[in-house]
């Protein structure tokens, strides 16, 4: 996979050229399909088939389909789906592509309906070790699933539900991890009121995982599918439903924070939570699944050897934590019976509820009523030039999902490496990387309609970015604090292989989008120590420290220090904590990425030494080191200081600012000639009523206060563009802030 993102990612910093084949490639077989999704955009009964396919439904012939696989397995693919504008499993040749597929290696993903999915298609896929099947159902019950496949009967639910409940029982039969079972809902006006139902539904047939997205718009054909305000709330309510209950595991996303902030950009990407399947009375999962408590109140943690599950690029989550004891009380336990499987652990089957971030976006997009949902492509690049790549039935490769009528070539005419590496794919890797998706060269692609690559773009956006040089480190001097290197934890899935680019001797993320360690220490005496940690981060990745499974610091390695790599590695004071003397269990979780980690240090007072590897060892940097280690007792003086410091370090800040300046109200009772607001001169009002009204909430004030005290701010000036006076209860609190040494300015 590194590798892999290697090439990817040397293309996308030359800006047009590919410098290997796509990492996953989807591959449309046949046109012909047994069901009739209400919402399709080809074979939904509200839709004219014969203005889609003007030449009637096709086939990728076997042949062509054969020279296909084996030029993509040629130039470095890994990754096959099998999908498209009809159902796979009526391709006549369906397991022979299947064997093919995996004999060179190549991960393979099926998107299917379910119907045709028998008892001998289920062994086929589990013994041939097909990786991934998507299972696009649309419904939790059999009236909805008629619903929204009006030309299908209610029977047709029941032969779904069988068909994959077969295939849940023969792969743990088989004790295979693959395929990864995910059941795709796409929620309409139809079936919008269904959610709960089919998060059972995903439950109850021992799915992995479950996904919802929104219907597409077929405009002047299925408007009336789309997605109303009205109905918005009622999603939000069952989603609120279902971590009321006994079986959900909260997991990234707190509980406490109501479904619609899941939008927010601090959430992006969180884990929504997952259904704990086998849920077990009197037994709960903490830090992030990390450790399961039984009913005796023993610990139990993650096995080392956590049951594997698809490796892909785009990865998805594991779909089951192995449990094991760590104590011999468990052992001695007379309901361990009852607990454990025939290897003396503890199974914990999830289902992880995936895509709700992006779901609730789009449910709360100002255009969702016109099937509008992805306006912010143009947040971040598109770089799917580089990554993705569609054939269709007709032989029209396609840059992207939703890119139909945009072909770049055809395979009838050149093989798969020609069109990939033309010119015409070169023009299409730039304009995406570099043009709004409003221009018009993406209008036959309606990227700002909805984006089915957008997830995936997003997080390969975030890989290439996270890259950089390789720098020889700088070890600190362990005889000054007890120092643990981040290589050497003892539990964890971080990646402590120096293969990864980034420095020697750093951790990084392990490739599975989330992050715990667990590392020994030992203390040779009992007080108070500070913790500091050693890390890279070209962006905040807020992770959660435990020391002996207490949580001592929410949002710890938190700060950006400029780049990835081991030029950028920065000392940070986390927080202070009593030890006794002997040995502990400090822990590292992680909803998402990780920063790049160097170590960790528990020192007993003595910060300067890390203040030192910072700013370096010589210059001017050391004088000042010099005078802040003499007893200097003025804390002002040692806070400019540090001002200082962080001047000569030309990077980074090691205090907050002295100054902080605070506009309290733009309401104001005078009218000053000059005023850029409020003057009589001014033709229009800068400052209409309704916002000269707005001022700082008193209680926002005094937090705010307090959050800059406690960063070394020593003046805080109020000014704006209103009288500061027109807050009485500020000044009853500031009266209480004199203890504090702050200069109030007005």
């Amino acid at each position: 996979m590194e590798k892999a993102l290697d090439g990817i990612a040397k293309g996308v910093n030359n800006g047009r050229k590919a410098f290997r084949g796509p990492y996953t490639v989807q591959i449309d077989l046949t046109d012909r399909c047994n069901n009739s999704c209400i919402a399709c955009w080809v074979h939904s009964p509200l839709v004219d088939k014969k203005k889609v396919f003007p030449r009637g439904e096709r086939e990728l012939p076997l042949d062509l389909l054969k020279s296909l696989i084996n030029d993509l397995a040629s130039v470095g693919a890994k990754e096959i789906i099998l999908s498209g504008s009809g159902e796979p499993l009526l391709y006549k040749e369906i397991i022979e592509v299947i064997q093919l597929i995996k004999k060179r290696g190549m991960r393979l993903s099926i998107i299917t309906n379910a119907l045709l999915l028998n008892d001998n298609m289920a062994r086929i896929f589990v013994d041939t070790g097909v990786d991934m099947i998507t299972a696009s159902i649309w419904a939790g019950s059999s009236r909805v699933y008629k619903d929204t496949h009006p030309s299908n009967r209610e029977e047709d639910f029941d032969i779904v539900r069988n068909n994959l409940s077969f295939l849940s029982a023969y792969k743990e039969d088989k004790n295979r991890a693959c395929p990864h079972l995910k059941i795709y809902n796409v929620i309409c006006s139809r079936n919008y009121k269904d959610i709960i139902n089919m998060v059972d539904f995903a439950k109850n047939v021992d799915a992995d995982s479950v996904e919802f997205q929104v219907a597409d718009i077929v405009k002047g054909r299925t408007d009336f599918l789309a997605i109303r305000p009205f109905m918005v709330e009622d999603i939000k309510t069952q989603f609120e439903e279902i971590r009321k209950r006994a079986d959900y595991v909260e997991y990234s996303f707190p509980r406490g924070i109501p479904v619609g902030k899941i939008t927010d950009n601090i959430y992006n990407g969180v884990d929504f939570g997952k259904i704990w399947k086998n849920a077990k009375e009197g037994f709960q999962t903490k830090n992030f699944l990390v450790v399961l408590k039984c009913r005796e109140n023993s610990i139990l943690r993650i096995a080392k050897d956590k049951s594997s599950y698809p490796d892909s690029f785009w990865d998805t989550y594991p779909a089951m934590f192995r449990y094991e004891f760590s104590s011999d009380k468990c052992l001695a336990c007379p309901e361990k019976d009852s607990c454990l499987n025939k290897d003396g652990r503890v199974d914990v089957k999830l289902l992880n509820i995936l895509g709700i971030s992006t779901f609730m976006r789009r449910c709360l997009s100002p255009d969702a009523d016109k099937g509008n949902y992805d306006r912010m492509v143009n947040s971040i690049p598109c770089y799917v030039g580089w990554y993705y790549s569609r054939v269709l039935t007709s032989g029209d490769v396609i840059p992207c999902c939703k890119a139909a009528r945009f072909p770049l070539g055809n395979i009838y005419k050149n093989n798969f490496p020609h069109v990939w590496f033309s010119k015409q794919y070169d023009d299409f890797r730039y304009k995406a990387k570099n043009l709004s998706k409003t221009d018009p060269y993406f209008a036959k692609i309606e990227c700002i309609k909805s984006c089915d690559n957008w997830g995936s773009n997003n997080d390969l956006y975030e890989r290439i970015n996270n890259r950089n040089i390789n720098v020889k480190p700088v070890t600190p001097e362990q005889k000054e604090a007890v120092f643990i290197p981040a290589r050497n934890f003892v539990w964890g899935n971080l990646s402590k292989t120096d293969e990864h680019g980034f420095g020697k001797d750093l951790v990084v993320d392990g490739g599975e989008g989330w992050g715990y360690a667990e590392y020994e220490f030992f203390v040779k005496g009992s007080g108070n120590y500070t913790l500091w940690s050693n890390y890279a981060s070209g962006q905040s990745r807020p992770v959660k420290l435990l020391i002996d499974n207490i949580v001592i610091k929410e949002g710890a390695l938190s700060l950006s220090t400029g780049g990835w790599t081991q030029e950028y590695l920065k000392w940070h004071k986390e927080c202070e904590v009593n030890l006794s003397n002997g040995k502990h269990d400090l822990m590292l979780l992680s909803p998402s990425f990780i920063p790049h980690i160097e170590g960790f240090a528990f020192a007993s007072g003595n910060e300067h030494m890390f203040i030192n590897r910072n700013t370096g060892k010589s210059g001017a940097g050391l004088d000042f080191l010099r005078i802040l280690k003499s007893k200097v007792s003025n804390k002002h003086f040692n806070e400019r200081l540090k001002e200082i410091f962080g001047i000569f370090d030309g990077k980074y800040s090691y205090k907050g600012p002295f100054h902080v300046q605070m506009d309290l109200t733009n309401d104001c009772n005078n009218q000053c000639i000059a005023c850029w607001c409020n003057s009589p001169l001014l033709r229009e009002r800068r400052l209409k009523p309704p916002r000269k009204r707005i001022y700082l909430p008193a209680s926002l004030a005094k937090e705010l206060i307090d959050e800059v005290y406690n960063m070394g701010v020593t003046e805080i000036y109020f000014s704006g563009s209103g009288e500061r006076l027109c807050i009485p209860t500020l000044w009853k609190y500031l009266l209480t802030q004199k203890a504090r040494e702050i200069l109030f300015a007005i």
